[in-house]
This record gives structure tokens, C-alpha cells and sequence, in this order.
């Protein structure tokens, strides 16, 4: 059995377990989304190493790791402005913003009491777990990676307040 299974068995385990307490049917329909967000994740900047070799066939990295603020995030946008590699230095920002975006926004709404600092630092947090587990995976190590995912948790989190917004006013005009 693949450790992808392991984990995901794990993970709907923990969802199933929940369905059995006295929790709202919201919150744990958060929670399993939630969990499916972190399960696909881990499983896109983890496990899926198939993805990576084939990108690196086509952009050349002089090591597996950089600790500069922005250096990736300016080369990438050169590659699009230049429309070199336009596709996959598009995935690549829009990708790591997105993931966090909607975590962020599951956490959000899940979560009513949460304080706004404490879903991005979580996010934050699990951003750096991945970026040191993928150091020791032979994976490529970015810090622009943490800046593009905790942007994303912060616009995950505006939405979720807007919707929030919309949503309580719209119930307080019925």
C-alpha cells in the first residue's frame, strides 16, 4: 500500500470519526473539506514527483533550493513576459497562491472564531513543513513558495470574510 493511501485512509478516518459527535453538520462538512484541501496538498508538493522531474526537463535549476525573497517569483514573471515557459511559471505562482487560498478559506468558515493571524500563521506554518520535508526529498526548496502560499491564505481569508459579509446581510434582509 502506497503511502498516499495511508494517509488519505487516515484522513477520512479522522472525518469519519467526527460524523459520530455532537458537532454541527457544518462544521463537519468543513472539516472533511479541510482535510481533503490539506490531503491534496501534501499529495501535489509531496508525493507527486512525476510532476517535478518533468518540469525540471525544461527549466534548468542551479541547485534545489533558494532562500532569496522574490528571486523565482521576478524570474518567473520574466519567463511570462518573455513568453518562455509561460504555462508552467503561470501554474506555478497561480498554483501555490490557490492551494492556500481556498485551505485558508475552508479554515475560515469552518472555524468562525478563529482569529485571522492564527489561520495564516497555521498556513504559514504548513507551507514551511512542506518546504523542509521537500528538502529532504530531493525536491526543489523555495522561499518564494512560502510567500505565494501565505498570500494566498490571506486572500482566501478576505473572500471568506466578504462572503460572510454578503451572507449575514443578505439574512438580515429576509
Amino acid at each position: 500500500m502506497s503511502v498516499q493511501m495511508i494517509v488519505l485512509m487516515l484522513l477520512f478516518l479522522i472525518a469519519f470519526i467526527m460524523f459520530y459527535q455532537n458537532i454541527p453538520i457544518g462544521k463537519k462538512i468543513g472539516v472533511v473539506l479541510i482535510i481533503i484541501s490539506i490531503f491534496l496538498i501534501v499529495d501535489y508538493t509531496i508525493f507527486n514527483v512525476a510532476l517535478s522531474i518533468e518540469n525540471t526537463r525544461y527549466i534548468s535549476f542551479d541547485r534545489h533550493y533558494n532562500f532569496v525573497p522574490f528571486k523565482t517569483i521576478n524570474s518567473q514573471i520574466e519567463l511570462i513576459k518573455n513568453n518562455s515557459y509561460k504555462m508552467y511559471s503561470l501554474m506555478n505562482i497561480i498554483g501555490n497562491i490557490l492551494m492556500f487560498a481556498v485551505l485558508s478559506f475552508f479554515i475560515c468558515f469552518t472555524f468562525d472564531n478563529m482569529k485571522t493571524f492564527k489561520i495564516v500563521l497555521i498556513c504559514f506554518v504548513f507551507s514551511i513543513c512542506i518546504e523542509i520535508t521537500q528538502l529532504f526529498i530531493n525536491r526543489i526548496v523555495d522561499i518564494d513558495d512560502v510567500i505565494l502560499n501565505t498570500f494566498g491564505s490571506i486572500i482566501g481569508i478576505v473572500i471568506a470574510l466578504i462572503t460572510k459579509k454578503l451572507f449575514i446581510n443578505k439574512q438580515n434582509k429576509i
